[in-house]
């Protein structure tokens, strides 16, 4: 049986972080596919003071459009999570009730 080695630091919560990994091959899928196929214009960007490149808000109602997307493929990771942490399921019990994708 696997376990978690994990530490929080003060104001960054990384245990969801961890968690959020389950789905990273997903997210990373769509961000590819979109920024291939997405028409960016120059005003999609801009420059802050550290030198850094952001998008701007622009963007934002077409990132948000995902929230629901997102939400979806990671809730049966929680519910794995939540029952392996509570005692009342393991990891090989979940895996042969879900399919991958």
């Amino acid at each position: 049986m696997a376990g978690v080695a994990h530490a929080d630091y003060p104001y960054r919560d990384t245990f969801v972080y961890y968690v959020m990994e389950a789905v990273r091959l997903d997210v990373d899928a769509w961000l590819l596919e979109f920024v291939q196929n997405h028409k960016f214009s120059v005003k999609d960007f801009y420059e802050n003071r550290d030198g850094g490149i952001r998008l701007t808000l622009k963007l934002s109602p077409i990132l948000a459009e995902t929230v629901s997307l997102w939400s979806e493929k990671i809730e049966s990771v929680i519910e794995q999570v939540k029952a392996i942490l509570l005692g009342g399921g393991s990891l090989e019990k979940k895996k042969s009730n879900s399919t991958c994708h």
